[in-house]
Protein backbone atom coordinates (compact mmCIF):
# COMPACT_ATOMS: atom_id res chain seq x y z
CA UNK A 1 0.00 0.00 0.00
CA UNK A 2 1.16 3.56 -0.69
CA UNK A 3 0.42 6.68 1.33
CA UNK A 4 1.22 10.03 -0.23
CA UNK A 5 1.44 13.51 1.20
CA UNK A 6 1.64 16.76 -0.77
CA UNK A 7 3.74 19.81 0.15
CA UNK A 8 4.18 23.21 -1.50
CA UNK A 9 7.23 25.43 -1.22
CA UNK A 10 8.69 28.39 -3.09
CA UNK A 11 12.37 28.57 -3.98
CA UNK A 12 14.71 30.35 -6.33
CA UNK A 13 17.56 28.85 -8.32
CA UNK A 14 19.81 29.50 -11.26
CA UNK A 15 20.87 26.70 -13.56
CA UNK A 16 24.56 26.66 -14.24
CA UNK A 17 27.01 23.95 -15.19
CA UNK A 18 29.93 23.72 -12.80
CA UNK A 19 32.56 24.24 -15.47
CA UNK A 20 30.42 26.05 -18.05
CA UNK A 21 31.05 29.62 -19.13
CA UNK A 22 28.21 32.13 -18.95
CA UNK A 23 27.69 31.68 -22.69
CA UNK A 24 27.50 27.88 -22.33
CA UNK A 25 25.04 28.23 -19.45
CA UNK A 26 22.77 30.40 -21.60
CA UNK A 27 23.08 28.02 -24.58
CA UNK A 28 22.21 24.96 -22.47
CA UNK A 29 19.75 26.34 -19.90
CA UNK A 30 18.29 29.34 -21.77
CA UNK A 31 16.38 31.76 -19.56
CA UNK A 32 16.82 29.36 -16.60
CA UNK A 33 20.51 30.39 -16.48
CA UNK A 34 19.24 33.55 -14.75
CA UNK A 35 18.02 33.58 -11.17
CA UNK A 36 14.31 32.73 -11.10
CA UNK A 37 11.80 31.02 -8.84
CA UNK A 38 9.16 28.32 -8.75
CA UNK A 39 6.23 27.34 -6.59
CA UNK A 40 7.16 23.67 -6.28
CA UNK A 41 4.67 20.93 -5.52
CA UNK A 42 6.26 17.96 -3.77
CA UNK A 43 4.52 14.61 -3.39
CA UNK A 44 6.14 11.97 -1.21
CA UNK A 45 4.92 8.37 -1.17
CA UNK A 46 5.68 5.75 1.46
CA UNK A 47 5.18 2.06 0.85
CA UNK A 48 4.31 -0.30 3.66
CA UNK A 49 1.74 -2.33 5.49
CA UNK A 50 -0.65 -0.60 7.86
CA UNK A 51 0.00 -1.30 11.52
CA UNK A 52 -2.58 -3.81 12.80
CA UNK A 53 -3.55 -1.68 15.79
CA UNK A 54 -3.46 1.85 14.38
CA UNK A 55 -4.48 0.95 10.83
CA UNK A 56 -1.84 3.38 9.47
CA UNK A 57 1.49 3.08 7.71
CA UNK A 58 2.45 6.39 9.33
CA UNK A 59 0.34 9.06 10.97
CA UNK A 60 -0.01 11.99 8.54
CA UNK A 61 0.95 14.42 11.32
CA UNK A 62 4.25 12.60 11.88
CA UNK A 63 4.74 12.40 8.10
CA UNK A 64 4.26 16.19 7.82
CA UNK A 65 6.61 16.94 10.72
CA UNK A 66 9.45 14.86 9.26
CA UNK A 67 9.19 16.41 5.79
CA UNK A 68 8.80 19.92 7.22
CA UNK A 69 11.94 19.58 9.35
CA UNK A 70 14.12 17.70 6.86
CA UNK A 71 13.11 19.34 3.57
CA UNK A 72 10.61 22.20 3.52
CA UNK A 73 12.35 24.29 6.20
CA UNK A 74 15.57 24.06 4.18
CA UNK A 75 14.05 24.91 0.77
CA UNK A 76 11.09 27.23 1.30
CA UNK A 77 11.88 30.83 0.38
CA UNK A 78 15.54 29.98 -0.18
CA UNK A 79 17.95 30.34 -3.06
CA UNK A 80 18.71 26.67 -3.67
CA UNK A 81 21.79 27.52 -5.73
CA UNK A 82 23.42 29.37 -2.83
CA UNK A 83 21.78 27.97 0.32
CA UNK A 84 22.14 24.20 -0.17
CA UNK A 85 25.73 22.92 -0.15
CA UNK A 86 24.77 19.88 -2.23
CA UNK A 87 24.49 22.21 -5.22
CA UNK A 88 28.00 23.62 -5.03
CA UNK A 89 29.05 20.95 -7.55
CA UNK A 90 25.70 20.10 -9.14
CA UNK A 91 23.24 22.29 -11.03
CA UNK A 92 19.97 22.61 -9.07
CA UNK A 93 17.83 21.02 -11.77
CA UNK A 94 14.49 19.50 -10.83
CA UNK A 95 16.16 16.07 -11.14
CA UNK A 96 18.96 16.98 -8.73
CA UNK A 97 16.61 18.67 -6.27
CA UNK A 98 14.48 15.50 -6.17
CA UNK A 99 17.61 13.45 -5.50
CA UNK A 100 18.62 15.81 -2.67
CA UNK A 101 15.15 15.48 -1.14
CA UNK A 102 15.43 11.68 -1.30
CA UNK A 103 18.79 11.80 0.49
CA UNK A 104 17.29 13.98 3.24
CA UNK A 105 14.41 11.55 3.82
CA UNK A 106 15.68 8.05 3.07
CA UNK A 107 16.29 7.07 6.71
CA UNK A 108 13.83 9.37 8.49
CA UNK A 109 10.56 7.44 8.48
CA UNK A 110 10.01 5.11 11.46
CA UNK A 111 7.22 3.12 9.77
CA UNK A 112 6.91 2.84 6.06
CA UNK A 113 9.47 2.98 3.36
CA UNK A 114 10.26 5.93 1.14
CA UNK A 115 8.97 4.80 -2.23
CA UNK A 116 8.63 7.74 -4.60
CA UNK A 117 9.13 11.48 -4.84
CA UNK A 118 7.33 13.61 -7.39
CA UNK A 119 8.65 17.15 -7.68
CA UNK A 120 6.59 19.48 -9.87
CA UNK A 121 8.46 22.57 -10.98
CA UNK A 122 5.54 23.81 -13.06
CA UNK A 123 2.13 22.44 -14.03
CA UNK A 124 3.75 20.94 -17.13
CA UNK A 125 7.19 19.89 -15.85
CA UNK A 126 7.99 17.38 -13.12
CA UNK A 127 10.31 14.59 -12.06
CA UNK A 128 9.49 11.25 -10.47
CA UNK A 129 12.31 9.73 -8.44
CA UNK A 130 12.46 6.25 -6.92
CA UNK A 131 16.01 6.33 -5.54
CA UNK A 132 19.14 4.98 -7.18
Amino acid sequence: MLVTKRFIFSSAHRLSGISFSEEEDRAIYGKCASLHGHNYVLEISLKGKPDKQSGMILDFGVFKKIVQEEVISKLDHKNITEDINFFVKLPPTCENIAKWIWIQLIDKFPNGQLYKIILRETDNNWVEYYGD
